[in-house]
């Protein structure tokens, strides 16, 4: 046999051989990887549950802004306990009970986003999420992750899910492959606002991504679509107010046309800047709205709290107890109360001759008067030794007559004789001097120039108004109701008493602009927005209100979205830029600059006038009454001359 040949033979043996090897060393290795996935797969479900629970919190824990709870139900104590021992300090955890704190579970961590991971069976699963709806609890800040142990009882619980999920809840699903990795399910908002779930993909703990890639599968993606909605409709609840939002014609869908006004401008600039439509609605009640004490809430926040709009703007105040109910976005308009009455108006003329001096002075001087005459006979007949004169009653009235004169300056009929009398009657000629120069100098400027009734300026001047007969009022179910009627001690308290609170009509008004025009109806002093108030009183014209000269109680204006609602960051972005450019102080100057002011002719400062018959009727009434006095004793005279006659 050629060497050739047989050196070529050799060769392709020993090719052979190797080839054999590798193939036993590749079944091998097969074979033992398939020893270690049935090993795996043939592992306590607990204990790979509580494996799966402690890779997710490690995981996730990597970020400090994240914040870990746990919620368990019976069924799955051994696996938390089991967590709970190899996990750090710090790990919140909860026992699902059906009377469980909801609010307390829910609260948002002050470092940032809460995990809240859920063990519990799928009924108690529904029943939380069942509650959650009903008590508006959903919240952007809180994302859940449930645990499911297989495809059925992950399938079961995201149908039981659709219908009770409400916009802002966020829910990832978890649930381990045939492969031994985690399949993620993410709820999701479509464009028509309803909530579905959507697979998000298979997460392996031994990918070099790790916690950022685990973070981006349980987090919906929902707060994207808020920064370009496509186009979707919200409905907007509003009020009829300008110039914040003033309301057109109805549409046949129960819907208004948004107008004109400051809010109307603000949710169109969101409308365009976040790329959504809106359609207004009004309240049924007609009112801002409140939480009441038997739980219900009125108004456009019970709209807003109960999901039936996405949002609700006309200068809304944030508010405490509004904050229980629904979610503000940040102020854009900050706002004071202020006090309209009706434009002071000229005092009562029929004592204005009266008016130079007070009543202290009046006194003063009848006394002196009355005095000074009996005074100065007295002395003219002390002076008299041998009392040659002696006393004398008419003598008497001539001297207390004599005295009245000088008072009125009229002529002198006493001529004083001795020293001593002529310095008594030197000193009442003086005295009569100053008081008829004082007199002639004030009544002059009293009759030629009106005289007003005092105005109220703030809230200390309330308790004169009321007991001059107005009536004090706000709008009703506002904010600036319960200002005063929740305060427990100052003036707002204070304040409180004075409304009319058996007949709240007369003191509770239904908006700003029934407010306003009731001052000019009656004694009524309205309290409330200065824009407001401002603007409609322009309307109707300035110079018949009086605008106090204290504003009180500032507060921030925002609009209302329900509990939770993820698109408020997106409103808020807007919003910080609108402010910070000016564009709400210019479109508010730009709704005010469109009222016409109406002015009457007797706008402006007091004119110097005439003197009229009202102003000297308190003359004409004391010569009325002398002649009715000098009467009735002319007729008691004649009754008494005949009784003695008789």
């Amino acid at each position: 046999m050629n060497i050739g040949i047989y050196l070529r033979i050799v060769i392709f043996l020993t090719s052979l051989l190797d080839s054999v090897d590798c193939v036993n060393t590749v079944l091998a290795k097969i074979s033992v990887n398939n020893s270690q996935e049935l090993s795996t797969t043939q592992k306590d479900p607990s204990e790979t549950l509580s494996t799966d629970i402690q890779t997710i919190i490690e995981e996730l824990s990597k970020d400090p802004a994240v914040h870990f709870q746990i919620l368990y139900d019976e069924q799955h104590e051994e696996t938390t306990s089991t967590v709970f021992k190899k996990m750090p300090a710090g790990l919140t955890m909860f026992r699902y009970e059906r009377a469980m704190l909801l609010r307390q579970l829910l609260k948002p961590s002050s470092s940032g986003v809460t995990f809240l991971l859920t063990l519990c069976s799928p009924q108690n699963i529904l029943d939380v999420f069942q509650k959650i709806r009903n008590l508006h609890l959903e919240s952007h800040w809180v994302r859940w992750i449930l645990m499911m142990e297989g495809e059925t009882e992950r399938d079961g619980v995201m149908a039981g899910l659709d219908g009770i999920l409400n916009e802002g809840t966020q829910v990832a699903i978890l649930t381990r492959n045939s492969a031994g990795h985690l399949s993620v399910f993410t709820s999701r908002l479509t464009f028509r606002g309803t909530i579905g779930f959507a697979y998000r993909g298979v997460w392996e703990k031994s990918s070099r991504e790790g916690a950022r890639r685990l973070r981006q599968m349980v987090t919906s993606d929902d707060l994207g679509l808020y920064k370009n909605m496509r186009g979707r409709t919200l409905t907007v609840t509003a009020l009829n107010v300008w110039p914040f939002f003033a309301l057109g014609k109805q549409y046949p869908d129960g819907s208004y046309e948004a107008k004109e006004g400051i809010d109307v401008r603000i949710v169109d600039t969101l409308s365009s800047a976040l790329n959504f439509t809106y359609r207004v609605v009004r309240p049924s009640d007609g009112a801002w709205g409140y939480p009441q004490p038997d739980g219900t809430v009125t108004g456009m926040i019970g709209m807003v709290s109960r999901r039936e709009a996405h949002l609700a703007i006309t200068i809304i105040a944030i508010n405490e107890k509004r904050e229980e109910v629904v979610d503000f976005t940040i102020g854009y308009y900050r706002g004071l109360l202020k006090i309209y009455s009706r434009a002071p108006r000229q005092k009562n003329r029929a004592l204005a001759v009266m008016s130079s001096f007070d009543s202290q002075v009046w006194i003063c001087i009848m006394a002196t008067t009355l005095v000074m005459g009996p005074l100065a006979y007295l002395a003219s007949v002390s002076l008299d030794p041998d009392g040659k004169e002696g006393l004398s009653l008419k003598k008497a009235q001539e001297y207390s007559f004599g005295i009245f004169s000088n008072l009125v300056l009229q002529d002198n009929r006493i001529t004083p004789v001795k020293w001593p009398e002529k310095v008594i009657f030197l000193s009442w000629y003086l005295f009569c001097l100053v008081v008829s120069a004082l007199y002639s100098g004030m009544l002059t400027a009293v009759l030629a120039v009106p005289s007003y009734e005092k105005p109220v300026e703030s809230l200390e001047d309330l308790p004169r108004a009321v007991k001059d007969g107005f009536t004090i009022g706000v709008m009703a179910d506002s904010t600036n109701e319960y200002l005063f009627r929740d305060a427990t001690f100052g003036i707002y308290k204070d304040t409180w008493k004075l409304f009319n609170h058996e007949d709240r009509s007369k003191s509770f008004v239904d908006g700003p602009a029934t407010g306003i025009a009731r001052v000019l109806e009656r004694k009524f002093i309205y309290m409330g927005p200065a824009v407001l108030g401002d603007a409609i009183a322009k309307k109707y014209g300035s110079n018949k209100f009086h605008f106090g000269k204290e504003t009180f109680f500032p507060q921030d204006a925002a609009i209302a979205c329900p509990p939770g609602a993820p698109y408020v960051q997106s409103f808020n972005r807007v919003l910080t830029k609108l402010v910070e450019g000016g564009l709400n102080v210019k479109w508010e100057k730009d709704e005010i600059r469109k009222i016409p002011e109406k002015r009457s002719d007797a706008d402006g400062l007091p004119k110097i006038s005439a003197i009229t018959i009202t102003h000297l009727q308190a003359a004409f009434f004391i010569v009325v009454l002398g002649i009715l006095v000098s009467a009735a004793v002319l007729l008691m005279e004649n009754v008494c001359f005949f009784l003695i006659l008789v």
